[in-house]
């Protein structure tokens, strides 16, 4: 399989997809990460396969007489749709998978302030030798 670009973010976006009462925090969380990721679902099952192994996903086995939405009887092997977990829940608010692009912001961010602060400096600097030599 390819390489996975962000895929803590992608993670975040499968555990909220999947988390029942979702906040309008995270509705907008899924929401905007979906607008960045719009290739989510071709990793999804990947993925998936990485949080159930991890236990922050869970799936339940079907019983033998249960029938799908056309009261189709399903076969036994058939799984339900995950489920976020205790641990999965946990990890979402702890921030325990660090976003990507949150991290990409905050360097740019904390670039943008360094360089303000050098300008400054020289500012004040120069203004101070303005000052020394016009005391003369």
């Amino acid at each position: 399989m390819a390489e996975i670009d962000n895929i803590n973010d992608r993670k975040i976006l499968i555990l909220l997809l999947y988390k029942d009462n979702k906040s309008y925090c995270e509705k907008r969380r899924i929401k905007r990460l979906k607008r960045i990721y719009t290739d989510y679902q071709n990793h999804e099952q990947h993925l998936i396969s990485e949080l159930l192994d991890s236990k922050h996903l869970g799936r339940t086995l079907l019983e033998k007489g249960e029938t799908d939405t056309f009261n189709r009887p399903l076969s036994p092997d058939k799984y339900s749709e995950p489920y976020i977990t205790e641990r999965g829940l946990c990890a979402l608010k702890n921030g325990d998978f660090q976003s990507e692009s949150v991290e990409r912001w905050k360097r740019k961010w904390y670039w943008r302030i360094d360089v303000f602060c050098k300008i400054l400096a020289i500012i004040g600097g120069l203004y101070a030798i303005i000052e020394i030599i016009r005391s003369f």
